[in-house]
């Protein structure tokens, strides 16, 4: 038997949905008559079909990382290096440490600090299933989420009910998987178990003494078990609902006041209320993940490796028209950089163009030497030679010439064309 696991379980305060709290007190009493409870059989063992599965077939390896989801998993894990990626499972119900094989929140607040630190990841996706746990951990959990500087995602895969919506709701945008999901229970209670008859029974009598000074030692516990939870709600639930309130109503402005007396709703109903901001499919919530937030400006930038089909990209107009006007302006410059030494050597201009070469110093020296050499021969000529940068107007143009000039005027049609954007001259 584990005794923190039982001190985790009983005489605390919880963030949880009401049937999840009473199945850990189920579980609970049977650990405590021998027993035993496997993890992955309680939460149930993802299969092909699930979520977990699904990741893995959407993109390459090196794209995407699933965290581990036990701690077997957690030993042979080696991180998120190389991925754009991240995605954090949550489920079950939530406890700060780790308990029969699942993750508590300290081990998804170090999985969650780990994405954050790696160079490569772009965005972090946590998948939550969870009725909510214990208020232990659930803060500095989630204020680890808030301060990771990358995009985050809480996609619902069942149930993100309590603890599990105060962490959810710290992440940039909430989205639900089906319309059966259910989402909320923001609230704050306390289960408290008196055995005092059981032990009577079993012919077993509790004596308890304080020191003198210790009178009000353990005294809204005694008293709630008594029947009296008054000092228990006023001292000790009421603070830490207001705290749970108070930062839900900050990280999702517009929340509706319905949704803070403990009540859980549907996706629908959540979504019309301000708890999530809208259902998709998992494979539309990876498909959206083109952009990755910065908190230095408030704003978003192109992640330009991420790994998108086409058809990705165009079911995501924001990212489809902002790669087109970028890859245009970037072709415009790079052939206009070019074009400005056409009249020094018009077919080494025009090779590198046709060659998708990137215009660099070392060109533009080379184009320099030439130019001064020209210039020098012009000198020997005499006065009366042409300079060779402001060719004669009426000499005729060669045809690498033409063929640059030509190349520079239809680039903006074909590229146009290609991106399907109208020509700008």
């Amino acid at each position: 038997m584990d005794i923190k696991l039982g001190l985790s379980i009983l005489n605390k305060p919880w963030l949880v949905e009401h049937s999840a709290a009473m199945q850990m007190l189920d579980f609970w009493d049977s650990i405590k008559s021998g027993g035993n409870w496997n993890y992955q059989e309680a939460v149930g063992k993802k299969g092909d079909n699930s979520i977990y599965a699904i990741t893995q077939n959407l993109f390459s390896q090196s794209s995407i990382s699933v965290a581990p989801q036990s701690t077997v998993e957690m030993q042979g894990f080696k991180g998120f290096d190389g991925s754009l990626i991240a995605i954090i499972p949550i489920s079950g119900p939530l406890m700060k440490s780790d308990y029969c094989g699942a993750l508590g929140t300290a081990s998804l607040r170090q999985l969650t600090q780990m994405a954050a630190n790696t160079a490569s990841v772009r965005s972090i996706i946590f998948i939550i299933d969870s009725p909510g746990g214990t208020v232990d951990g659930t803060q500095s959990f989630a204020d680890t989420i808030k301060s990771t500087g990358k995009q985050t995602i809480a996609y619902v895969d069942g149930m993100m009910c309590s603890a599990a919506y105060w962490i959810g709701s710290c992440c940039d945008k909430i989205f639900a998987s089906t319309n059966t999901d259910i989402i909320g229970s923001i609230g704050t209670m306390c289960s408290l178990t008196d055995n005092t008859e059981a032990m009577k029974a079993r012919g077993m009598v509790l004596r308890e003494y304080y020191a003198t000074a210790s009178t009000d030692k353990n005294k809204m516990f005694s008293d709630a078990k008594g029947g009296d939870g008054k000092a228990l709600i006023a001292e000790m639930l009421d603070p830490m609902n207001d705290m749970f309130l108070s930062t839900v109503q900050s990280n999702r402005v517009g929340l509706n006041k319905e949704t803070l007396t403990g009540k859980t709703y549907l996706s629908d109903k959540a979504q019309s209320l301000g708890l999530i901001d809208g259902i998709h499919s998992f494979e539309q919530v990876i498909s959206s993940v083109g952009y990755a937030y910065s908190p230095q400006t408030n704003s978003k930038a192109t992640i330009k490796n991420i790994v998108m089909t086409t058809a990705d990209v165009k079911a995501n107009s924001e990212v489809y028209n902002a790669l087109k006007a970028e890859i245009l302006s970037d072709e415009k410059d790079r052939i206009g950089a070019f074009a400005e030494y056409k009249g020094i050597d018009a077919a080494a201009c025009l090779d590198e163009i046709v060659a998708g070469n990137k215009f660099s110093q070392t060109f533009a020296a080379k184009m320099s030497v030439k130019a001064m050499s020209a210039q020098g021969l012009k000198n020997i000529a005499g006065a009366n030679a042409p300079d060779v940068n402001t060719p004669d107007p009426a000499a005729e143009k060669t045809e690498d010439v033409k063929k640059v000039e030509a190349f520079e005027k239809g680039m903006k049609a074909d590229l146009a064309a290609r991106f399907g954007i109208t020509a700008q001259a």
